[in-house]
Formats: C-alpha cells, structure tokens, sequence
C-alpha cells in the first residue's frame, strides 16, 4: 500500500502554495544506463535492446495531478511512493520547478527493472523425464501489464499454464483484470477476475 499522504515530501518538491502546473514530462530510462562506464558492457546492452522501457502513458495514469491542478508537493511525493511500489519500476523520482511564467513543469524520472524471467526445469531419473519451460515478462511491451506461458511434463504427464495481469485495465485506475487457462490431458480450466483495491 501507498504511504500515507500525510509523509513530508523533500524539501526540493515544496514551492510557494497556490502555484498551477503548466507542464508535465515523462522521462523513463531502461534497465541499464549505458553511459556509464560499468554498465556500458556487452550483456547490457543487449539486456536494454530486449527489454521494453515503460510507455509513458503507463506511468502518466499512476500521477496523483494533471495539468491545470494547483501543486501539491504531498500529492508529488505520494505519487513517487505509489511509482516505486509498481513491479516494473526500481526507482522514481519527481522534479518541479517554477518557470519564469509563474507555473510549475514537473518532470517525473523512472528507472526501470528487469522484468523477463526464463522458466526453465529438467530432471531424468528411472527411463522418465520431467521438465519445465516457459517465459513470464512483468512488464509486457512497456504496457505495464504481466504474463506467463509455461509447459510442463512431470513423467508423461504434459499441462500448459498461461497467465495474464492487467493492474489498470482499460485505463480504470486501479481496476485490475487477471486471466489464468491450465490445460492437461483430461483438464482444462480457465478463470477470470475484475478487482478494485480499497486504497
């Protein structure tokens, strides 16, 4: 859960009260920050080009203002906490500063985590083989939303398990949307849900 508002926000978000925001800025990095020197490698690289960095609308539907609203740095910084809870961000951070109009631009950094994961299991024992396979990205296309697709063969016994996670379907804000199918020899099962937190 998001901390509380009443948490004091840092003293680089507070500006003079009753100031309107005029401008917002996404700015959303990948995994890896290549231009530094120890993350400029090979396995890096190749690591960015694979993932997906989070869209910017994905990140905008999580801000607690717009513009037009009157600053609120209790709101700027609840919106940093509620970021960094999200699974596919590792860390977010909210610049806002007053321009020579009198409003303020607000810039909304996010950094990004690596969200692939490879499934993968195999055992041979007594003439039969178990195994496992499959793929679950947390963050797919940068869209914000999770899914898995995995085989299985447990000594002949084969099943596929397919999931899917959407935490803002169809832009409601937190009204999320999960899918599960399984399917084996003689089985099969396939559930739905539609949730809304009370937070």
């Amino acid at each position: 859960n998001a901390a509380p508002l009443e948490a004091a926000p840092r003293p680089a978000l507070i500006l003079p009260a009753g100031l309107m925001i005029s401008s917002i800025t996404i700015d959303s990095h990948n995994v890896f920050d290549t231009e530094l020197p120890a993350e400029n490698k090979l396995l890096y690289r190749a690591a960015n080009r694979v993932h997906f960095t989070t869209r910017d609308p994905i990140i905008m539907r999580e801000l607690l203002f717009e513009i037009g609203d009157t600053y609120n740095a209790a709101l700027a910084a609840e919106t940093e906490r509620n970021l960094r809870t999200l699974p596919f961000v590792r860390r977010a951070e909210i610049e806002a500063a007053v321009n020579k109009d009198g409003t303020v631009e607000v810039t909304v950094h996010t950094y990004d985590s690596w969200t692939l994961e490879i499934v993968g299991n195999y055992k041979r024992a007594g003439g039969a083989t178990s195994m496992k396979a499959g793929l679950a990205e947390g963050n797919i296309l940068g869209l914000g939303q999770s899914g898995s697709a995995v085989y299985s063969n447990d000594w002949g016994k084969a099943s596929a398990d397919l999931t899917y996670k959407d935490r803002q379907f169809l832009s409601f804000k937190r009204m999320q949307y999960s899918m599960a199918a399984y399917a084996a020899s003689g089985s099969k099962n396939l559930s739905m849900a539609l949730d809304r937190p009370f937070y």
